[in-house]
């Protein structure tokens, strides 16, 4: 555990199991979810087009998430799974021409935000070359807005509007803003409009249906918009990102690649068939439980007031739960007493992510498809000609650090 005074008053970071495990379990935490609150302050920035799920906390979080939580279901996600791998298909002949080697650069945001936009979503399909030019009434593409969503909301955070308007990179994030603004009220109003909308189950349908004044309690149309915005702009971030650090790593290490490629091909030989196979602030004192390397446990006194948070990387690094946590292992996690209670990739208790099966059915429809059909390599360039395998990892594992959404 680490604790810091400085900014805002104390701060408590757990790397420790068993003290996450308490404090997300209402077991053992007498009103869990009253007694850890989420530091809503911290994400106004968020709220940049209206209050949404990721921003909100007590009854207004719990009528947003009986809201989208139907596009959530197992019969949503085959469609997904449907979507992934005819999106993926279309990536193969309409961009690769089905050659049989191809050089990427930079295309992992291009590949994942068709997915993303797939059924459970929006409705909205993007083909791979529908959205090289700037629909009328549009001078930036709906993909181009997107991909810099998180920028924007940096940009506008840190910048006064007269100091946006003299810079020409920062108007530009203006006008993403504004770009987005339109996109998301034509896709609302398409919605609403809709002979089919309410029969269907994706998040903008069942959005713009609650927003009906005839609903108890209705949304609002800034909640519409900002959750509409927060589903829109969040999901291609971690889906983008997680496949790009997957490829990257399968690349560097080619046995853990054919295994992986061995065992899609045990479980799908064709690739396509679908199968079933397939921080919070301490609002009251209290106490947590933490542990040791003995297995001991003992209790530790958290003020009231005190911001407790989860370090996650220090968590899913920690020796104590992980044998050699820097080495790429995926075969860990096959382990029966693999620790569960160490890994919080998707978070943790209530307000962990609703999306997570969404996220890991396209990323897996995007892997089977990929390593079904080709082999990832390092390109070779010459500059990097005699390189050591450590000097080549941490070349291509270097990270530009800058903001996102998730």
């Amino acid at each position: 555990m680490l604790i810091s005074i400085w900014p805002g008053g104390v701060q408590l970071l757990i790397a420790d199991a068993t003290a996450i495990k308490t404090a997300r379990s209402s077991q053992e935490v007498a009103l869990a979810r009253t007694r850890f609150l989420k530091p809503v302050e911290l994400y106004e920035v968020v709220n940049l087009h209206g209050n949404n799920l990721l921003t909100a906390e007590g009854d207004d979080w719990k009528r947003y998430k009986k809201v989208v939580s139907p596009a959530f279901s197992e019969r949503n996600n085959r469609l997904v799974w449907d979507e992934a791998i005819e999106v993926t298909s279309q990536l193969f002949s309409d961009v690769w021409k089905n050659q049989d080697q191809v050089t990427v650069e930079n295309c992992l945001k291009d590949l994942t935000l068709p997915l993303t936009l797939a059924l459970k979503a929006f409705g909205k399909k993007i083909t791979w070359n529908e959205e090289r030019t700037c629909p009328p009434g549009h001078v930036m593409t709906f993909k181009h807005v997107l991909e810099v969503s998180a920028d924007v909301i940096i940009v506008r955070a840190a910048f006064p509007q007269f100091i946006r308007k003299l810079v020409p990179s920062l108007r530009k994030m203006d006008t993403a803003y504004d770009e987005l603004q339109l996109y998301m009220k034509e896709l609302i109003r398409a919605r609403s409009e809709s002979a089919d909308a309410v029969e269907r189950h994706d998040l903008l349908s069942l959005l713009v249906e609650h927003s009906d004044e005839d609903k108890a309690n209705p949304l609002t149309e800034d909640e519409v918009m900002g959750n509409t915005f927060l589903f829109l702009a969040a999901g291609h971030e971690t889906t983008a990102q997680t496949l790009c650090f997957a490829f990257a790593l399968l690349a560097l290490h080619p046995d853990e690649q054919e295994a992986v490629y061995q065992e899609i091909k045990s479980v799908i030989p064709d690739a396509t068939s679908l199968t079933s196979e397939i921080p919070k602030v301490a609002a009251e004192d209290t106490v947590l439980t933490t542990g040791n390397m003995a297995g001991e446990t003992k209790k530790i006194p958290v003020p009231k007031g005190t911001r407790v948070s989860f370090d996650i990387p220090g968590i899913h690094y920690n020796p104590r739960y992980w044998k050699d946590p820097l080495e790429f292992k995926p075969s860990r996690f096959l382990e029966p007493d693999w620790p569960r209670d160490a890994f919080i990739a998707f978070s943790v208790g209530h307000r962990s992510c609703i999306g997570r099966r969404f996220f890991e059915i396209e990323a897996i429809a995007v892997m089977v498809m990929l390593l079904s059909r080709y082999k990832i390599t390092i390109k070779e360039e010459e500059e990097f000609r005699g390189e050591t395998w450590e000097e080549k990892k941490a070349r291509i594992l270097a990270c530009t650090m800058g903001g996102t959404l998730t």
